[in-house]
């Protein structure tokens, strides 16, 4: 039978019986191929032939490899004949790839690539240099990250692995000879951790068909080592500055060994090892975190001239309680292209991701105990993130948006159809719902609203008209258009119109015309030069009105001139009386005097004249009190005679006069005799005090209050007395003359 580089080969059944007869048939096919195949013209070389393979479920590139070539580095050979993306790609069960009979000689796939890298990734292979992606990678290259930087590395069977900030990984090959330091070690891994954090998803391993027996995956650490399973496992290994490892199981289970001891871990379990120490029984994990039933993340976000912004909420799964929360957003469904990458305390149950930008974005939250064992994340949550911009109308044109390129969008309830540019009518609020394909229900699309004041200018062209005048009013059957900025006519609900004008201005109520018609009737005084006419709808401005009257129909009879009126003779103003420099005023006031040693009451009156200055007045007065004070025993009674020197800081005009000055007091005491002795000797002095003061102006005189204090200057006993040196308050009335 003859065979052209263009046969086809179905491969079907179920999993062992179809990949089986895959590779006999390409055994035959290769077989028959040496014994006698046609040459390509020209090439001096058999031309390979080709034929179509069917992914199974479970099928990767490597693993088909492995089974039809025996070289799971063979999958250029897939590559180069089937344009599957960029790496790390899955294939989906029903795909038909191209595949050639025989593995001709070629370059065989290194044992790892650097899929991704995302800020500072260092790359050893041996020298150093910025890792770069889709970078290969053999056996002993190293692998780093720094600050803020991440990185995933996919092995040729397709093992992805992911390296979180301040991490270090040591790649190694699956048929690598075991001549390193830490293969040595091993004997099988495929990874050393030395620091940092690695997540291995091993999803891709599980292929169909007879698989040759190999060893589990492992990962060394400097204390400990991690097995894992071929199939459906997801873990999280943590290396601290104390070379401590700790082993997080969030899908399948794995296997932690470490001073010849071995743990098993199931899903949901995690372990540590202290180096030198065997691993602790396996810990149950803090659950994963649950959206909050008020979070809504929908699967489009539009936002208007900027990216809109988000606050999700989120509460504690089961399990232990969670001392932080591990937050991530994301550019791609791995979480490899982070925009946000954050530990938070566990008290913060609400995350703002702030702007967000355009594309699509994954959110996702997971849980760390009180020893660092971080647990499953919570359902990822998936959004597409997309800005309407509004660009204004001008003078000929009406405003329109620029709706996302990527996704079908529809105005006002219309079908998702459109992209780019259109239109707004104005006037009117719009609705704008956008969805990634034309059938998507409204839970997977998105809304934005825009206002009627934002959806274009409105313009107001007056019909001409004529005015017609009296004697003191102006009048006119007046009509508008309203139209956009290209000059569209804008029909509104003439009950969602009302016309405002200027003061003394009326208009009748409006009334329909032509589409975008509007008419009315205006009266208005002679004396009003602008209407002021301007359109609104429910309460909020449209346009303004301008009205221009035909000149020659607009200038209104000549008004005949006022009769003449007598004018009354202008009332005569009465002079204010010019005040007196210099008065009289008589007071009384109450005192109350307090010290440290003793306290007392009394009053007093005072009498003397004014003198206003240019600004204040100067005030001289006799004083004349009476004191009884209460302390010290015996309460001795006082007769003060002095005179006070004050200065008013105020004009005539004031009704508060607040005032300073000096009071000089000749004291002269009386102090009954004690029980069963003789009287005291009489005593005199001198005292002098300081004061501050208000007076508030009231009737013919005012109410006034001092505060001042007095010290003795003269007296004839040497003992001081809490009488002579005290705080003094007044509280009186002076009657002015003035």
């Amino acid at each position: 039978m003859e065979r052209g580089s263009g046969s086809q080969y179905f491969f079907a059944g179920n999993r062992r019986s179809g990949a089986a007869g895959a590779a006999l048939l390409l055994a035959l096919l290769a077989a028959g191929e040496a014994a006698g195949a046609p040459v390509a013209a020209g090439a001096g070389q058999r031309a390979p032939a080709i034929v179509d393979y069917t992914v199974l479920p479970g099928d990767s590139c490597g693993h088909i490899a492995r089974r039809l070539y025996g070289d799971s580095h063979r999958v250029d050979l897939i590559h180069q004949n089937n344009n599957l993306g960029p790496l790390p790609h899955k294939l989906r069960p029903g795909l038909v790839l191209r595949l050639p009979v025989s593995a001709s000689a070629g370059s065989r796939e290194p044992d790892a690539r650097l899929t991704f890298v995302r800020n500072q990734v260092e790359a050893y292979t041996p020298d150093y240099h910025r890792g770069e992606k889709n970078e290969a990678l053999a056996e002993g290259n190293r692998v780093g990250t720094l600050a803020a930087s991440s990185a995933e590395i996919s092995f040729v069977d397709e093992t992805r692995m992911q390296l979180g900030e301040h991490s270090m990984v040591v790649i190694f090959g699956e048929d690598a000879p075991g001549s390193g330091r830490h293969r040595r070690a091993a004997g099988s891994q495929e990874a050393t951790l030395l620091r940092g954090t690695l997540r291995a998803h091993l999803d891709e391993l599980a292929g169909p068909g007879p698989e040759p027996p190999r060893k589990p995956i492992t990962v060394t650490t400097p204390a400990a080592r991690v097995e894992l399973p071929v199939r459906g496992s997801e873990v999280h290994v943590d290396v601290d500055p104390q070379r401590t490892t700790r082993l997080s199981v969030l899908r399948g289970r794995s296997q932690l060994a470490a001073a010849g001891r071995r743990v098993q871990v199931p899903a949901g379990f995690g372990s540590r090892v202290n180096k030198g120490r065997p691993p602790t029984p396996p810990r149950p994990l803090p659950g994963a975190p649950q959206w909050a039933e008020s979070t809504t993340l929908p699967a489009v976000q539009l936002g208007r001239g900027g990216p809109p912004a988000v606050v999700l909420s989120y509460r504690p799964g089961g399990g232990p309680p969670a001392a932080l929360w591990h937050r991530q957003l994301a550019r791609d469904a791995s979480f490899n292209d982070l925009l946000q990458d954050s530990r938070v305390p566990a008290a913060e149950l609400t995350w703002a991701l702030g702007e967000l930008p355009a594309g699509e974005l994954f959110v996702r939250v997971s849980a760390i105990d009180a020893d660092r064992f971080e647990g499953p994340a919570s359902p990822v949550r998936k959004t597409r993130v997309a800005v309407v911009k509004l660009v204004p109308g001008g003078a000929d044109a009406p405003t329109a948006v620029l709706l996302p390129p990527d996704l079908f969008c529809g105005l006002d309830g219309e079908p998702l159809h459109r992209t780019g540019r259109v239109s707004l009518p104005a006037a009117r609020p719009h609705v704008v719902r956008c969805a990634a394909t034309p059938e998507a229900g409204p839970a997977q699309g998105g809304e934005l609203l825009i206002p009627a004041a934002d959806s274009g200018a409105v313009l107001a062209r007056p019909e001409p008209g004529e005015t017609r005048w009296t004697a003191t009013h102006g009048e006119r059957d007046f009509s508008f258009r309203l139209v956009d900025g290209a000059g569209t006519p804008i029909p509104l609900p003439v009950q969602d119109l009302q016309l405002r004008a200027a003061a003394g201005v009326s208009a009748t109520a409006l009334l329909p015309g032509e589409p975008g018609e509007y008419r009315t009737h205006l009266r208005w005084p002679s004396a009003v030069a602008d209407l002021g006419l301007t359109v609104q709808l429910r309460g909020v401005q449209l346009a303004a009105i301008p009205v221009v009257p035909d000149p020659r129909e607009s200038e209104p009879p000549p008004v005949p001139p006022p009769a003449p009126q007598l004018l009354a003779p202008p009332r005569l103003q009465p002079v204010a009386p010019r005040e007196p420099r210099l008065w009289l005023e008589v007071g009384a006031a109450g005192v109350a005097l307090f010290n440290q040693g003793g306290y007392g009451f009394g009053g007093g009156l005072e009498l003397g004249p004014r003198l206003r200055l240019p600004f204040g007045a100067l005030g001289i007065a006799l004083r004349l009190t009476v004191e009884q004070h209460l302390q010290p025993e015996p309460p001795p009674l006082l007769l003060n005679v002095g005179g006070a020197l004050t200065y008013f800081i105020a004009r005539s005009t004031w009704r508060l006069s607040p005032y300073v000055g000096l009071w000089a007091q000749g004291l002269f005491p009386r102090v009954p005799a004690a029980p069963g002795g003789e009287p005291s000797p009489s005593t005199r002095g001198l005292a002098l005090g300081g004061l501050v003061g208000a007076q508030v102006r009231l009737g013919i005189g005012g109410l006034f209050t001092e505060l001042g204090y007095r010290g003795a200057v003269y007296q004839q006993t040497a003992v001081d007395s809490p009488a002579w040196n005290t705080w003094f308050l007044l509280l009186g009335y002076r009657v002015s003359t003035n």
